[in-house]
C-alpha cells in the first residue's frame, strides 16, 4: 500500500489534527512523519499509527551544514543571513530539501502531506503511476499541500524537487517558495505530470506548517479562529482560542 508522509516542524497540534482527520477518512496505515522540528516535535505515536523518521538532531539531513554550504554558493552576506534567522529560518530550503530527500530514498511512490491541511475525504484514487506527479498548482508552483509523487518517473526525467539557487532566501519570490524550481522542471519536461484542484479532498491552514502557536504567531491562529470548518475544530477544540 502507498506510503503517506507529513513533513512535521514544530506544530504538534496541526499534525495531529491532521492525523485525527486521516483516521476518520479510514487512512491509518502506511503513514510516516518526517520529524524536522528542534522545539516541539509530535510524540504521538502512543495515539496515532505512523512511522517516524527522526531528523531533530540532523541524523538524517543536516540542516547547519547544507545551509552554511548554501550561503556560500549564493553570496548570501551576514546581513541577509541574520534576516532570515530572525524570520523563517530558511523554512522553505529545509522543507525542499527533505522533499529531495524522500523522493532519492524512498524508492516508491508515495503521498506527500503539508502538516497544516485538514483531510476532508480519501484521495488516494488520484494516484499514477504514469505520472511523475500528480497535485494542486497555482500559477507560479505545485503545492506541497496534497501531492502524489513517483520517484521512479521523476529520476527517469532527470526532474528535481530541490533547487540550490531558485528557493528562497537565495532567490526572492512567490516562484521560489518550495514547489516553485519543481514547477517550472516538470513545465520543461513538458509531459508526465498532472494538475488538478484538489480543494475536494482538504484544507488548508495556510502558513501553519511553520509557524508556533508558543511564540510570536499566536496572531496567526487567533486570526483564524472563525475558520468554517467545524470538523477540524471538534478534533482539536483547543487549537485556534
Amino acid at each position: 500500500m502507498m506510503k503517506i508522509v507529513i513533513v512535521h516542524y514544530n506544530t504538534p497540534r496541526l499534525t495531529m489534527a491532521l492525523l485525527g482527520s486521516l483516521l476518520k477518512n479510514g487512512i491509518d496505515k502506511n503513514i510516516i512523519v518526517f520529524e524536522n522540528s528542534d522545539s516541539l516535535p509530535l510524540n504521538a505515536q502512543n495515539v496515532f499509527d505512523y512511522d517516524l523518521l527522526d531528523n531533530t538532531q540532523g541524523q538524517i539531513i543536516d540542516f547547519n551544514k547544507e545551509i552554511e554550504i548554501l550561503n556560500k554558493e549564493n553570496a548570501m552576506t551576514q546581513e541577509k543571513i541574520n534576516s532570515e534567522m530572525n524570520g523563517v529560518r530558511y523554512g522553505s530550503v529545509k522543507h525542499a530539501l527533505t522533499i529531495q530527500w524522500l523522493i532519492d530514498n524512498l524508492n516508491e511512490d508515495f503521498f506527500l502531506l503539508d502538516s497544516d491541511i485538514l483531510i476532508k475525504k480519501d484521495f488516494r484514487q488520484i494516484a499514477d503511476i504514469s505520472k511523475m506527479t500528480v497535485g494542486d498548482c497555482t500559477a507560479y508552483r505545485i503545492l506541497p499541500f496534497l501531492l502524489y509523487l513517483n520517484p521512479k518517473k521523476i529520476k527517469e526525467n532527470k526532474v528535481n524537487f530541490f533547487d540550490r539557487r531558485n528557493i528562497h532566501p537565495f532567490h526572492v519570490g512567490y516562484a521560489n517558495d518550495t514547489g516553485g524550481s519543481f514547477f517550472r522542471e516538470c513545465k520543461n519536461v513538458g509531459k508526465d505530470y498532472q494538475l488538478l484542484n484538489l480543494d475536494e479532498y482538504y484544507v488548508h491552514y495556510g502558513s501553519g506548517s511553520w509557524r508556533s502557536f508558543f511564540t510570536r504567531d499566536k496572531s496567526w491562529y487567533q486570526a483564524n479562529r472563525d475558520i468554517d470548518d467545524k470538523a477540524f475544530l471538534c478534533l482539536n477544540k483547543k487549537l485556534f482560542m
